[in-house]
């Protein structure tokens, strides 16, 4: 029965190629020593299909203590570079795998582990045997590092699906082409990049760095083809070339990807500082409000499914799916749960791939009492008016009657009264 580590190597599906029978050559015992450890091991080699030959370059007892890939040094579960893994869960809280610094002491470190005689070194950063490669691509992260690594994870292989060979894979720059003067291209007999064919028509040494330039030398390969490339490249694109593989000692390389110290790995740990440094969430001030709202959710999401995505995050007290706006609102017993399922979701949630945004939700509006309209306003002042010209009307008249009747008065006495001179 093969036994990994002494018949087969511990490789990721991409380094192993998409071909089940490929060719796995065994080097003799003692050919190659671990770029970590420095000790011998067991190498291998091999040809995936589509791609060019590789070989293990770590220890199966290195690879195995981390779980990683003995080839590109990704995480065996995640597919992420082993630095960016162990600084993600360091940051996070966890503790990642303890690695003396220096060549000696890890070579004295992994020899142990080979001889059987380390009871601690067998355990990984979480405790159990992390040297056993499980398959975890069933089960829901639980904890936020989880999370947030299976987030990179997902971009990382949409990056690699807009490629016909992942960049792990690509034959080696051909020094030749570059100069301008590979023969071996001329008579299509050249096995490198870009001579080899389409599928090697990418630079991952400049993808990041000159992504303009990088997209108009794929975007002319696949149009005239390596042959006319090469005798009108420009200057600039033959010294971008050159100049990144200039001062590059691929031993030191492959240390500073071990330890997180590379120029990829500080990028995934900067963009993560930043996203949450910019888009922390302010808790409302007002603390009745115990209810998140949850967007980027399709329509067909059901309750059972979104409570399964919730549920490391606490108890959940309700939810309202709103199916035509695609988002829904999740109810919390105490305010102090909605802040801690805050800190735990933010850029950590994704539902069938998407990621989910997190937002408190809007306090609900206070019906404020109905102004009266414009009309009615101007009836109730025209109807007054009214009222109090007729009460004044209605007064002058009533004083005309009273003068009236009193003049009245007089002139009827004054005829009564007899004549003072017949007297």
């Amino acid at each position: 029965m093969a036994e990994v580590g002494e018949d087969f190597p511990q490789l990721c599906e991409t380094c192993l190629g998409p071909n089940p029978y490929v060719r796995m050559l065994k080097l003799p015992p003692g050919h190659k020593l671990c770029k970590i450890s420095g000790l011998a091991y067991q190498a291998f080699k091999w040809k995936p299909a589509g791609g060019r030959q590789k070989e293990t370059i770590i220890s199966y007892a290195v690879a195995k203590e981390r779980n990683i890939c003995q080839t590109c040094l990704n995480d065996m579960q995640y597919g992420l570079p082993v630095g960016i893994r162990d600084k993600l869960l360091a940051q996070m809280g966890q503790s990642e795998a303890l690695t003396s610094a220096s060549q000696a002491g890890a070579a004295y470190h992994y020899k142990q582990l080979e001889d059987g005689s380390s009871s601690s070194a067998m355990l990984g950063a979480n405790g159990s045997n992390s040297m056993i490669v499980q398959d975890f691509s069933d089960q829901a992260p639980v904890s936020a590092a989880e999370r947030q690594l299976a987030v990179f994870a997902r971009a990382r292989a949409e990056i690699e699906k807009q490629s016909s060979t992942a960049f792990r894979n690509l034959p080696k720059l051909c020094s030749f082409w570059v100069a301008g003067t590979c023969t071996r291209c001329v008579r299509k007999l050249c096995q490198f990049r870009p001579c080899a064919g389409p599928s090697t028509f990418a630079f991952p040494e400049i993808a990041r760095t000159h992504k303009e330039m990088h997209k108009d030398i794929v975007e002319r390969l696949k149009a005239e083809g390596p042959i006319e490339v090469m005798k009108t490249l420009s200057e600039d694109v033959r010294k971008a070339l050159l100049n990144a593989r200039k001062g590059y000692n691929h031993d030191d390389a492959i240390q500073d990807r071990v330890h997180g110290k590379d120029d990829l790995s500080s990028k995934y740990i900067d963009v993560l500082k930043k996203k949450k440094e910019s888009s922390a969430l302010t808790p409302p001030a007002d603390v009745s409000i115990t209810t998140l709202w949850l967007g980027n959710i399709e329509a067909d999401v059901s309750e059972l499914e979104l409570r399964h995505a919730l549920f490391p995050a606490g108890p959940v007290s309700g939810i309202h799916l709103v199916p035509k706006s695609r988002c829904a609102f999740v109810e919390y017993a105490t305010r102090a749960e909605a802040e801690a399922a805050v800190q735990l979701l933010l850029h950590n949630l994704s539902i069938r791939g998407n990621e989910v945004s997190v937002h408190w939700a809007k306090p609900k509006a206070i019906q404020a009492p109905p102004t009266p309209s414009i009309p009615a306003a101007a009836e109730n002042r025209r109807s007054s008016g009214t009222t109090n010209a007729s009460s004044t009307n209605g007064g002058v008249a009533t004083k005309r009657k009273a003068t009236n009747e009193s003049e009245q008065r007089d002139t009827d006495t004054k005829k009564a009264r007899p004549n003072s001179s017949q007297d």
